[in-house]
């Protein structure tokens, strides 16, 4: 290799000596053929693990998240081999975890040197290079990676203005070991290009590795730039006005550990018969919790090329993680706070903002993947696993954030690891494991967003797009860290499905005047489970609605791209007139009077809970959707308009009434002379106030409207 004027000798010495210490300690380790000649003690009842190709063997505990078993595990000699999602002899999530537990426990035992543990098998098909942290850690996998492809930070930050073509090309021959020269075909335009566009030899080797070895150099760009056409218009078309309406959207940055540098996601080639949409499946995940502001540093960091700090814990450091995720067998990773643009960068704040609003809502398509490796620090990033009750206390462990919902996978591994005894370890993994099955649908919507609620977040908008996610709406509202949590939950409500957003509405008491929409805060005080016991919470099914048509959908479709609150309508079974004779007012099952049309007929319904306002003298028409009849509502009838050459009755909600299904069969059979079908749409809370001859009762009742209301409602007067 000729060596830059950086120092280049004497790294290329230290790591001669590395790899000659490495090869005499592979003669020190005896091979083995057959585990089963092991001794085996029949009393022993602990997990054995052998690392392949060599007759170190140990014996001891099963990790937390298993049960007890006596078999043998052998943990492949090849770290590329020992976590295996794809290809090939994958394994199993749970196999992957096992060979992870017991790398940790051989290293612990000393049966083997770290430098033959920790070593890659494919050192033929590069120079090997040993990678030490600056302190050593009390993390097996973050002490030293030793193999090929992944370079130090001394050959990573040799500037390219340092070098010429020459230099540049010995020094990716020797660490891909290969034998180009410039007269290869393309590659004299490609390298002279890659000297003029990137920072240092770290971000030329990034890009070019993946196509190396393809001897196609005078096409590299082309195909990066299609690629990055591509991924730009699938970004472009996902928004449309207020609206994400694709949901499906890769990371713009993933982070390549063999390089030691952040490269746009264009930078990969795509799997062979992919779609656009799809992410690498050679880039796994990294989920962790924030520790505090005390507890962490800004690194500004040239692996990202400084272009925002880097927020990190205290006691580690980026290359202690790049260390444990070689060890793990990682080549590309996405981690939040290398390849998410973070604050801290004035100068390109707006550009933060701007791509927030569609990054941040589409991050658990990342996490998405079922069998996609997601190494997970439950205790902070890089940090050591502590699985005791009293790190659950602290809201900024990975249980308590709203974030780490979306990143419960099924292919999840765990980070830190040190290998002794974790206090309360199962009981800590059980909890893991039910919330894995709830998030990867095997559990129910209820659960996880009483699980939302229960966690910490740094704003509520985090928290209202973390339900987005739970609810597996079809579109998303962008990411606007200026509207209210209270904008952002109606806008949110405009996504859900029709269904669920149904639900909502007809069991929440809304706080606005008229209105059919209970706030955030209400919502989410009603999945503490600590209501009244006959207020319904968050229905967990919607079969009742079936595909009947019955729910609330926006008046005009395209409000659903705007910033707008909307206005919503549904088909019904309308009786009117209706009159309430009397309105019980207590927490028991009340008991109204009711007068149905002409009639002077009067019948009496018994009323497990209500929300709204009944009065007397009012002339209601009572709603009900099809295929439900415990759900009544009080509303005014103010009129009729044409909205796409459909007749639409203009109505405002009083009250909703619940009641159970023998009242509500019984209701439904005296009103059916009266009812017909109508396409009935809501006023909003001010054009209600305006146009309703009953707004003053209404008010009396229900107390003095705030200035804003009114403000609001004489705008809208002609």
């Amino acid at each position: 290799m000729t060596s830059p004027a950086t120092g280049g000798d004497a790294f290329a010495k230290e790591e001669s000596t590395d790899i000659q210490d490495t090869s005499s300690a592979v003669q020190n380790v005896e091979a083995v053929t057959d585990v089963s000649e092991q001794p085996d003690d029949s009393q022993d009842l602990r997990r054995r693990f052998v690392l392949e190709g060599t007759s170190a063997i140990i014996a001891c505990e099963d990790p937390p998240w298993e049960s007890r078993d006596n078999g043998t595990i052998v943990v492949p000699a090849a770290l590329d081999q020992r976590i295996r999602d794809r290809g090939v002899g994958c394994a199993t999530p749970e196999k992957n975890r096992l060979h992870l537990w017991g790398m940790v426990q051989l290293a612990l035992s000393h049966a083997v040197p770290e430098k033959i543990l920790f070593r890659s098998q494919n050192a033929d098909r590069g120079m090997t290079f040993t990678l030490r942290p600056r302190f050593r850690s009390k993390i097996p996998l973050q002490r030293v990676h030793v193999g090929d492809g992944a370079i130090p930070d001394v050959l990573a930050g040799v500037p390219c203005k340092d070098i010429d073509l020459y230099q540049a090309l010995d020094m990716l021959n020797d660490i891909m070991r290969t034998e180009f020269t410039l007269r290869t075909q393309g590659l004299y335009n490609c390298l002279q290009r890659c000297l003029h566009d990137y920072r240092d030899l770290g971000e030329v080797y990034g890009f070019l590795r993946p196509w190396w070895r393809g001897d196609c150099f005078r096409d590299i760009f082309t195909h990066i730039a299609h690629r990055e056409s591509e991924l730009d218009m699938i970004r472009k078309e996902a928004i449309r006005g207020s609206c994400i309406q694709n949901s499906r959207i890769p990371p713009r940055h993933v982070w390549d550990l063999y390089a030691n540098r952040v490269l746009p996601l264009q930078a990969l080639p795509p799997d062979q018969g992919s779609n656009p949409e799809d992410i690498p499946s050679s880039v796994w995940c990294v989920s962790h919790s924030w520790v505090t502001e005390e507890d962490r540093l800004e690194v500004w960091t040239k692996i990202n090329g400084k272009r925002w700090p880097v927020p990190i814990p205290k006691t580690t450091t980026l290359d202690h993680i790049r260390i444990e995720l070689l060890n793990m067998g990682a080549e590309y990773v996405w981690l939040d706070v290398l390849c998410l643009r973070q604050r801290g960068n004035e100068k390109e704040e707006a550009v933060r903002q701007a791509e927030w609003r569609l990054d941040v809502p589409t991050i658990g398509y990342t996490y998405s993947r079922p069998t996609t490796p997601c190494v997970t620090y439950f205790n902070g990033l890089g940090l050591p696993l502590d699985t005791s009750a009293a790190t659950l206390e602290s809201h900024r462990q990975w249980f308590n954030r709203v974030w780490t919902l979306q990143e419960s996978t099924l292919g999840w591994l765990p980070g830190g690891l040190v290998g002794g005894p974790l206090e309360e370890g199962r009981a800590f993994f059980d909890r893991l494991e039910d919330i894995v099955r709830a998030v990867n649908g095997f559990g129910s919507d209820l659960s996880l967003a009483q699980a939302l609620r229960a966690r910490a977040c740094t704003t509520e908008l985090d928290r209202i797009s973390g339900l987005a996610y739970i609810f597996r709406c079809r579109t998303l509202p962008i990411y606007d860290e200026s509207v209210t949590q209270e904008d952002a939950w109606t806008l949110l409500l405009k996504h859900m499905d029709p269904h669920r957003r149904t639900e909502i509405s007809l069991h929440y008491s809304p706080e606005r005047p008229f209105g059919i929409w209970t706030s955030w805060e209400t919502f989410l005080t009603s999945l503490r489970g600590t209501l009244h016991p006959s207020r319904p919470r968050l229905a967990t099914t919607t079969s009742r609605m079936g595909s009947s048509g019955d729910v609330f959908e926006l008046v005009d479709p395209k409000q659903l791209y705007t910033s707008e609150h909307g206005q919503y309508c549904h088909w019904g079974y309308v009786i009117h007139p209706c009159r309430v004779l009397l309105d019980g007012s207590d927490d028991s099952p009340d008991i109204i009077q009711l007068s149905l049309g002409d009639s002077e007929t009067r019948f009496q319904l018994s009323v497990l809970h209500s929300h709204g306002i009944l009065l007397e003298d009012i002339s209601y028409c009572l709603v009900s959707l099809k295929d439900d009849v415990e759900r009544w509502a009080f509303c005014e009838m103010i009129g009729e308009r044409e909205v796409n050459k459909r007749t639409v009755v203009e109505v405002v909600r009083w009250a909703v009434i619940h009641t159970t299904q023998d009242e509500g069969a019984r209701l439904e059979a005296l009103t059916s002379e009266y009812k017909r079908r109508a396409y009935l749409t809501y006023l909003a809370t001010n054009e209600a106030l305006l146009r309703s001859p009953c707004a003053g009762e209404y008010i009396e009742v229900r107390g003095p409207l705030s200035s804003g209301y009114k403000q609001e409602a004489e705008q809208l007067r002609p």
